[in-house]
């Protein structure tokens, strides 16, 4: 029973180690201006991954961690814009990558 309850805890530890990509983005509005308050998603498998643009430094970054390789859909949400979405493919583990610019 401990055999088992550890080899669990060792393969959950993999899980998380294995999925170390960052992906960073901007979001404008047709004015080429940051964009604050756009819900960022996207899924794999097992997980959701959600983030909001940045309200702080008021420039419409964003930031998600702890994705996997392997081919998502971004979606980019507010209210009064069009919703907009991209597709990416992560090939390499443990890297930051610098998505393309979205306007909305």
């Amino acid at each position: 029973m401990l055999l088992i309850v550890v080899l669990s805890l060792f393969a959950g530890l993999q899980v998380s180690v294995a999925n170390s990509i960052r992906v960073e983005g901007y979001v404008y509005d047709s004015k080429d201006v940051g964009l604050n308050g756009v819900q960022v998603s996207t899924k794999d498998d097992y997980k959701n991954y959600e983030t909001t643009t940045d309200n702080y430094q008021g420039d419409g970054f964003y930031y998600l961690e702890g994705l996997g390789i392997g081919t998502y859909t971004f979606k980019y949400e507010k209210t009064g814009y069009q919703t907009q979405s991209m597709d990416a493919s992560f090939e390499n583990d443990y890297e930051t990558i610098q998505l393309k610019k979205i306007t909305m």
